[in-house]
């Protein structure tokens, strides 16, 4: 291939013995990114274009048979990379490329679309890139799903509220056809704009997944993946790892509908991203670690019929094979999320106007304003981030707090990760509220967002 760019470009290709040296050696070459750069190194070996134009410059592109280049998969994490390593040096890479790393501050890239064009840039004809301008307001939502289009479930809405907020992964539970997908889609209307930072994040995962067509991604993922879907695709993995869904959820949601249809080990895998917001892959070759700071919205329904946990008597299930399938999440799994919700069919017995009943604008305002709160309190981070030191010891400012401690961890089965969980999501209740100081009133209402294990023991005393 490079030998027909050089040719159909209008050079001459030498008629000799070319060695390559690709060093050093024990870094693994993937991709089409030494290309560009093999052909000019060629050009310059043979006399057809200067060496001194090319002494501070990196070359980053992949080459078709005509001459023409072309961003190659990973071309935003390639170009940090390289400005990270050499900050002096001037890009040369594709035109089509400036879409996707156009926004990179304190970076001179040349942009060419042909191979052809390396005489021009090595007369100083070609003109630097401009850095262009990032806009959160242009982003454009695709959404659909607002929250005021949904009416009743008023408490439901208040738990996602509370749970993109704080960042605290969540679950839905209920009967079939009581809103749960929808509630959940509707969550993506609601999250943040991203920041500069924040894109550059999702698109540097998306360029080394091959996905992200060229572009800067300026709107939350909201990734939801099939309960057919395998461990490796959605940690990551392969001979050459690349980011699984986890990581292309990152700083965005990762819907999970029909939980209880996952793979126990599927579902098990999720728990170290869900704590540790990354995720490390190793190989025979080496690890590598991709971020994976998500919000896991789950949905499910508890039981193949869906009545287990609102009309247990009308359940045609069986109660002990249902109960096994629920164990699927207890335990671990079940002690990061933070937030468990039950919907029911309230559809035809709540008037519109009732309750919350919010656009979700008007809901994106209060968790900017509350994420405004909790990130200047906590140093930058939302509470679900927190650590379990800061958060106990604001819990240990609560009054009568090791009686509520002692009693709720006994009536819930909460563990010492459960309890510091629903802590962090009473003091985003405290925020969203625009409280001054956490309450008990506070806690408790975080603490009735733990529904699962108490509906699972009321069952078993009837099974």
């Amino acid at each position: 291939r490079v030998r027909a760019a050089i040719v159909n470009s209008g050079f001459h290709f030498p008629i000799k013995f070319i060695v390559i040296n690709l060093a050093p050696n024990e870094k693994q070459k993937e991709g089409g990114f030494t290309e560009l750069a093999i052909a000019i190194a060629i050009l310059i070996a043979s006399g057809q274009v200067p060496r001194a134009p090319f002494e501070d410059t990196l070359i980053l592109g992949s080459l078709s048979l005509d001459g023409s280049i072309h961003p190659p998969r990973g071309m935003l994490a390639a170009t940090l990379q390289a400005h990270e390593a050499h900050k002096n040096y001037s890009i040369l890479m594709p035109e089509t490329a400036i879409k996707e790393v156009g926004f990179l501050p304190s970076i001179d890239m040349y942009p060419i679309r042909h191979l052809s064009q390396v005489i021009s840039y090595s007369k100083g004809e070609v003109s630097p890139h401009r850095t262009m301008k990032y806009e959160i307001e242009s982003r454009g939502n695709s959404v659909n799903v607002d929250m005021n289009s949904i009416h009743g479930l008023e408490p439901v809405k208040k738990g996602l509220s509370y749970a993109v907020a704080g960042g605290h992964h969540c679950l839905l539970v209920g009967e079939p056809g009581t809103g749960k997908t929808m509630l959940a889609r509707a969550c993506e209307s609601i999250q943040p704009p991203l920041s500069l930072n924040e894109s550059l994040e999702v698109t540097r995962l998306y360029s080394l997944a091959g996905i992200n067509e060229g572009r800067l991604i300026i709107d939350r993922p909201f990734r939801n993946p099939h309960h057919t879907t395998s461990d490796i695709a959605l940690v990551g993995g392969g001979r050459v790892p690349s980011p699984g869904e986890v990581s292309l959820a990152h700083r965005g949601i990762l819907f999970l509908d029909e939980l209880l249809e996952f793979r126990n080990s599927t579902i098990q895998s999720l728990r170290e991203p869900m704590q540790d917001k990354r995720i490390t892959i190793s190989r025979a070759s080496g690890s590598l670690t991709f971020p994976a700071d998500f919000l896991m919205v789950g949905a499910m329904n508890p039981c193949q019929c869906g009545l287990l946990f609102t009309d247990p008597a009308k359940c045609s299930c069986k109660k002990r094979l249902a109960l096994d399938q629920l164990r699927k999440i207890m335990g671990p799994f079940a002690d990061r999320i933070a937030i468990e919700i039950e919907t029911r069919n309230e559809f035809m017995t709540t008037r519109p106007g009732i309750g919350m009943h919010k656009s979700s604008a008007q809901i994106l305002n209060s968790i900017l304003e509350a994420r405004n709160r909790m990130k200047k309190r906590n140093h930058g981070l939302l509470n679900g981030a927190l650590p379990a030191d800061r958060v106990l010891a604001i819990f240990q400012k609560i009054r009568k707090h090791d009686i509520i401690a002692k009693h709720y961890a006994g009536k819930l089965q909460l563990t010492y990760r459960g309890l510091v969980e629903s802590i962090k999501v009473a003091i985003t209740v405290q925020d969203m509220q625009s409280a001054p100081h956490l309450t008990e009133e506070h806690l408790y209402e975080a603490l009735a967002f733990r529904i699962l294990q108490s509906q699972v023991n009321r069952i078993r005393q009837v099974a």
